[in-house]
């Protein structure tokens, strides 16, 4: 259990380039570390048009790739409704 379960922080990786490596080490740190890792994406487009965008296919292999580790992932309102349970 954190000691401050509700400081959060929070990462996103394709806010500067198209790089899923980026995303893979923010969650493996974190998971060393035995931290929340929260990825955001602000906008998830077809192919990346700007600063901030992600392609539907990156965030999709993000997405699997972490599907593939031994993390729990769910929706930030789960994570915060797990976090309310046990603090």
């Amino acid at each position: 259990m954190l000691a401050e379960p509700l400081r959060l922080q929070a990462f996103e990786p394709t806010e500067e380039r198209t790089d899923p490596l980026l995303a893979f080490r923010y969650v493996r740190e974190a998971a060393r570390r035995g931290h929340w890792a929260i990825l955001v994406f602000h906008e998830v487009l077809p192919r990346r048009v700007g600063e901030g965008d992600t392609s539907i296919a990156l965030h999709a292999e993000i997405l699997d790739w972490i599907g593939r580790q031994p993390v729990w992932c769910a929706p930030m309102g789960a994570v915060l409704g797990h976090i309310r349970r046990d603090a």
